[in-house]
């Protein structure tokens, strides 16, 4: 109990908490049903994305190719099912196979080239989008397995059966950053990558590990939103970049890497959707949904910045008076 209190995203709990109860109040089209149901799912599906982008962030690095990735994955899966009448099994290991490729593409391109990743992974998030306007020519696929809509439409009350997929990605995501060396070297690359070289982790590798776990990510995204939809659309993954960026920095993942936030995260995803449901049902326009979402990430940036400012003068404090007392 006593962890439980001193938890980080508890304060994001109680803010969930008090959107979901004040919509619920406010407006009855909230408790709706099947708004709950299409809330979830957005929850889930925010929340595989933002995990694919906290996995590299906590490295140092960033992801602008997130996307691209989950939207290239997507439609090589639907031109297999359509053009092809490729199983439905070997679809989902290619389509998955095909964004762990990418993200390994963007991982030994990071390392290799010593460019920094918000370059490369901005220049291969076009290449990946150019790459799915060439097969789809704008046109969606529409041809998709119908066990695969099936399970992606399915519900269990107001759970969506992808949600599943999606808590089930949070559960591994702790178990390898608390208990894996995989995810203990990450977070020590991105805290301090020349220490972690010299305590012999190769940084390479696991900055390129976190690249191919981040594309898997993504392209499981976008088999959920595939199978959602009911489509394969090329305009899948376009609008992921900046919630995904919003939902980590507000669940208290520091763009300077070294640490992740798992259950935070999640907390963060669901106020972004929460208000996003809300501005939704109160028909506002949707392009302040994203004035939203930028002001937020300023906001978080802005309160971690401050708290880092605060509790590093709180030190010096510390310090500067054990020095006056020694001295």
């Amino acid at each position: 109990m006593r962890s439980l209190l001193k938890a980080e995203w508890l304060g994001l709990l109680a803010i969930v908490a008090l959107i979901t109860v004040g919509l619920s109040v406010l407006t009855e089209q909230f408790r709706i049903g099947f708004n709950l149901y299409v809330l979830v799912f957005n929850i889930g599906l925010a929340l595989v994305v933002a995990y694919g982008q906290m996995v590299v962030v906590a490295t140092g690095g960033m992801n602008i190719a997130l996307g691209a990735t989950g939207g290239l994955s997507a439609v090589i899966m639907a031109a297999l099912m359509e053009s092809y009448g490729v199983p439905l099994p070997i679809v989902i290991v290619v389509g998955l196979g095909a964004g762990s490729l990418m993200g390994l593409i963007n991982g030994v391109l990071t390392v290799k080239t010593g460019i920094n990743p918000f370059v490369i992974t901005l220049a291969m998030a076009s290449a990946y989008t150019g790459a799915n306007m060439a097969i789809t020519n704008a046109n969606p696929y529409y041809n998709i397995d119908k066990t695969l809509v099936a399970w992606g439409q399915a519900r269990t009350g107001i759970l969506p059966h992808p949600v599943i997929v999606a808590i089930f990605v949070a559960v591994l995501l702790g178990i390898l950053f608390h208990r894996l060396v995989l995810g203990r070297r990450i977070l020590a690359v991105g805290g301090n990558s020349r220490a972690a070289e010299m305590t012999g982790i190769p940084v390479g590798r696991v900055i390129i590990s976190a690249h191919v776990l981040s594309g898997f990510l993504a392209s499981l995204a976008g088999l959920l939103t595939m199978a959602r939809l009911g489509n394969g659309t090329p305009t899948i993954g376009s609008d992921w970049l900046l919630p995904a960026f919003a939902a980590i920095i507000i669940g208290g993942v520091p763009l300077e890497g070294g640490k992740v936030a798992v259950m935070g995260v999640i907390f963060g995803v669901a106020i972004l959707e929460l208000i996003t449901n809300a501005l939704a049902i109160n028909r506002i326009d949707p392009y302040w949904v994203t004035l939203l979402q930028g002001s937020l990430i300023l906001a978080a940036v802005g309160l971690g910045q401050l708290r880092t400012a605060s509790v590093g003068g709180w030190i010096r404090g510390v310090l500067g008076r054990s020095t006056t007392s020694a001295g």
